[in-house]
This record gives C-alpha cells, sequence and structure tokens, in this order.
C-alpha cells in the first residue's frame, strides 16, 4: 500500500513541474516578442526615416547595431536559459509517468526555426536595413569591378 504522504508530495512535485514548464513557456514567447516588436520596429522606423530624411551617420549606424546586437544577444540567451528549465520540467514531468524522452511533451528545441533562429534573421534584417545604402555601394563597387 502506498504512502498517502508520498502520493501527495509527488502530485505537489507534479503541479510545481507543470506549473514551472507554463511559466518558462510563457516567459519564452514574452521575451520573443518583446525583441520580435523592437527589431521590427527599427527595420520599419530606419527605413521609414531614411527614405524621408536622407542617409543617416555612420557614427549613428554603428551605435544602432552595437545596441541592437547587444539586445539581441541578451534575448536569444535569455530565451536559451528559459528552454534549459523548461526541458528540466519537462523531464520531470516525464519521470513521474515514467515516459521515455519524447513523450507527449515534446522538446522545445526540436522546433523549426524556432524562437532563437527567427530572432537572429530579424537582427540581420535590422542591420540590413541600417547599413543598406553602404551595403549597396559596396556591393556595386565590386560587382562593377568584375
Amino acid at each position: 500500500m502506498t504512502d498517502p504522504q508520498t502520493t501527495d508530495f509527488e502530485k505537489t512535485k507534479l503541479e510545481v513541474a507543470r506549473y514551472e514548464l507554463g511559466y518558462r513557456r510563457d516567459k519564452q514567447w514574452n521575451i520573443f516578442s518583446w525583441i520580435a516588436t523592437i527589431l521590427i520596429a527599427v527595420i520599419s522606423g530606419v527605413a521609414a526615416l531614411s527614405n524621408r530624411f536622407g542617409d543617416i551617420d555612420n557614427i549613428q549606424k554603428a551605435a544602432m547595431s552595437i545596441g541592437i546586437l547587444i539586445i539581441t544577444i541578451y534575448s536569444v540567451v535569455w530565451i536559451h536559459s528559459n528552454m534549459d528549465a523548461e526541458i528540466k520540467s519537462r523531464n520531470r514531468i516525464h519521470t513521474y509517468f515514467n515516459e521515455k524522452e519524447g513523450g507527449i511533451l515534446g522538446n522545445p528545441r526540436s522546433f523549426w526555426p524556432g524562437y532563437n533562429p527567427t530572432i537572429i534573421v530579424l537582427f540581420f534584417g535590422a542591420v540590413t536595413v541600417i547599413w543598406e545604402k553602404d551595403l549597396v555601394c559596396l556591393f556595386s563597387t565590386i560587382c562593377l569591378r568584375n
């Protein structure tokens, strides 16, 4: 016969793991939506302003690029950390139900493209828009030489 206290304790551990799993998934989504909004705003804002007011100074471009690089790295690391915590919670739930790896709860890193690759694509899109005119000049010079 099972001890009622042990059963209650196991149920409590399961509830904590379920809460942690939901919390980590929500946290990842919030981080992703935060950084994606910022990067899309940079893309839109720079495109609109450069079309209306002309090119931005290189110092400003460099400062913007460094700033978005820092917040991009920060968000990717933050999401990665939350994925690690999600995997630990997921594994606790699998253990509770004696499931093998890949049971009812999927691996957060198996989804393609996923949060982090999408963030990186948006980062490169933002940097490309910031340096667009310089890149066009660079590529046209290279193309004219050939």
